[in-house]
């Protein structure tokens, strides 16, 4: 497997994909530990890039051809599992109050969710939001200057601003949650590590463990 890097949000100031910080070496257990409490922390999830890999197709016939067969379609998009993605999510059931925070508007997400863990898996998830809960920041994605850059302020989160969340306000702060998603930029409002940031999954890497490495690493 290619070494993949793990970046914190150490200071929001400057992202780096090549951030030689040693904290940011770590692996992320080993900073947010994981054994069992009667709190439990709260481990808050990205989808895409992390989770799956979505790819745009114009037409149903310009799918991607074996051995790249999708896991499941929905809307334009061929959505592919990452390798150990369901035991990954299992682990983090058994260990964390778990979140799902997409930016993607959340129509989109109970498919990819389905997929992945099954058809209970929404109703276990502490929260699933979407772009609807995040912070249009105005600017374009360093990534693709087509689309928007869309803020995940975990201040929502802590501060219940949406009355659903199933806990007291004050319950969660940054002493004990942690964002893992795939794009820096989206963590700019959040405090300094928070959050951390692997390299994205791409559906051609035959090869990534990511997820897999996690779970041996326990």
């Amino acid at each position: 497997m290619a070494d993949l890097k793990v970046v914190t949000n150490h200071s929001n100031e400057n992202y780096n994909d090549d951030a030689s910080d040693s904290e940011s070496e770590l692996p992320w257990k080993k900073r947010f530990k994981m054994a069992p409490t009667p709190r439990r922390k709260l481990l808050v999830l990205c989808l895409g890039g992390l989770l799956v890999n979505r790819v745009y197709i114009r037409h149903r016939r310009s799918a991607p051809a074996p051995p790249l067969n999708p896991d499941v379609y929905t809307g334009s998009f061929a959505v592919f599992k990452r390798p150990f993605c369901t035991d990954f999510i299992k682990f983090c059931f058994e260990r964390f109050e778990l979140g799902i925070w997409s930016a993607t508007v959340e129509c989109n997400t109970e498919a990819v969710l389905k997929c992945i863990g099954g058809s209970e898996m929404k109703t276990k998830l502490a929260f699933v939001w979407g772009r609807e809960e995040c912070i249009d920041s105005g600017i374009a994605c360093q990534r693709n200057s087509q689309k928007p850059l869309f803020l995940k302020d975990l201040r929502r989160v802590w501060e219940k601003k949406y009355l659903d969340l199933p806990w007291r306000r004050g319950q969660y702060s940054q002493s004990n949650t942690l964002l893992i998603c795939v794009d820096p930029p989206t963590s700019l409002l959040n405090p300094p590590n928070t959050a951390i940031f692997p390299q994205p999954y791409k559906s051609h890497d035959m090869e990534d463990t990511f997820l897999g490495d996690q779970l041996e690493s326990v």
